[in-house]
């Protein structure tokens, strides 16, 4: 299986020159020995190719050429030993170097990347971006990383094999992010440590995709606002939150455990789950009390949020559920499969 690829030039391109000159070649002795010797085209063409070839089965029409036909004749000889030698070496290359295989790697690629639907794509895989993996694999979501280092690339393919997907390439430019699919993409990860960088990112994953979620980060409070009209769905300030947790834990410390605790770390069994209802009509129009959802799943129902508005803690039984709404649940991992089947159901 293919896990990365490299968005450097074609490796056909040179046979395609090489192609392309062959016929040119063809074109203008064609040309040449109709305007030289007055041949018609299909005489003209015969020349040129018996010459190109090196095949020489003979003058038609006359004993010989002209003195201007045979120095013509003569460049056409030249001109194709240059392409044939060119050819060659070619070929050559595109086999032993390897370049066959690095062609049809890239192509076994996109066709894999063809084929995913609602993954992420992280660009930058530095220090953020492998915390970002880290998380990524610690909740079994497959994702995409587009570095312009390919011994990282090549480093996250060796510790996360089972999730990866990379792609060498400049994480700013259209064609990386078509590559990895953008347009199926469930979200984006911008975390290059440049804001300029992240800003531009943003406006052109923006630009593919509307319906994208977006995640970039910031260096600078002051660019916050820029990501935000570039099209960014949250800013992250590392700096900022690493500052706050700091504090936090040191006056309040339960504060942090809990934090931990539902974020599912430390190998924590409490898992947080977010159902959106749109996508379960049958949820719609029903009160919390009446879809026993403690009862059928294990699972605390600790939040409800309505489109546009904040997330309302510990809402009420009676409390009706909406088609627009979010509910979040609580509970043990080992809960998470009764809910798919919970909802399935409904």
């Amino acid at each position: 299986m293919i896990h990365y690829t490299s968005l450097s030039r074609n490796p056909l391109q040179k046979i395609f020159w090489a192609v392309g000159l062959f016929w040119i070649l063809i074109l203008l002795g064609t040309a040449g020995y109709m305007w030289i010797e007055n041949y018609s085209f299909i005489d003209a063409l015969y020349m040129t190719v018996i010459s190109v070839c090196t095949v020489g089965y003979g003058i038609l029409g006359k004993e010989e050429l002209s003195d201007i036909g045979k120095l013509f004749t003569i460049s056409l000889l030249l001109a194709s030993a240059v392409i044939f030698i060119f050819s060659i070496t070619t070929v050559t290359s595109f086999v032993v170097e390897g370049q066959l295989r690095q062609f049809l790697n890239a192509y076994r690629f996109r066709k894999k990347m063809n084929q995913l639907e609602n993954h992420i794509i992280i660009c930058g895989l530095g220090r953020s971006g492998r915390e970002c993996a880290q998380e990524l694999v610690r909740q079994n979501q497959t994702f995409i990383g587009i570095d312009q280092n390919r011994e990282i690339v090549e480093d996250f393919l060796v510790n996360f094999p089972k999730h990866f997907v990379g792609l060498v390439g400049d994480a700013t430019s259209e064609e990386a992010l078509q590559s990895a699919n953008i347009q199926k993409a469930k979200g984006l990860i911008s975390a290059l440590p440049n804001d300029a960088e992240n800003v531009f990112i943003t406006l052109t994953a923006r630009g593919i995709n509307a319906n994208l979620e977006i995640i970039s980060r910031a260096e600078h409070d002051y660019n916050v606002p820029k990501l935000m009209r570039a099209g960014a769905t949250h800013v992250i300030l590392p700096n900022m939150i690493g500052g706050r947790r700091m504090v936090n834990m040191l006056t309040r410390p339960g504060l942090i455990e809990f934090v931990e605790l539902i974020a599912g770390e430390n190998d924590s069994d409490i898992h947080v789950e977010t159902v959106d209802c749109v996508l379960y009509p049958k949820l719609w129009g029903k009160t919390l009390s009446e879809l026993h959802v403690r009862s059928q799943t294990g699972l605390l129902v600790v939040g409800r949020k309505k489109e546009n508005q904040k997330i309302k803690l510990n809402p009420h039984p009676s409390i009706v559920v909406g088609k627009t709404d979010k509910l979040f649940l609580i509970g043990a991992k080992s809960d998470l499969a009764k809910l798919d089947e919970f909802l399935k159901k409904r």
